[in-house]
């Protein structure tokens, strides 16, 4: 495999690995604002 296509590769898996840190972050900040929302009675 070639220097290019290695780094080439390289941002890619971390930039996949960014964006499923973010996905898995707004999940858990989305369930905990569900949970919470639930959690309080209707006025």
């Amino acid at each position: 495999m070639d220097k290019t296509t290695r780094i080439a590769r390289q941002m890619i898996e971390d930039q996949v690995k960014q964006e499923k840190a973010k996905t898995d972050r707004l999940r858990t900040a989305r369930l905990e604002r569900d949970a919470s929302t639930a959690a309080k009675p209707a006025s």
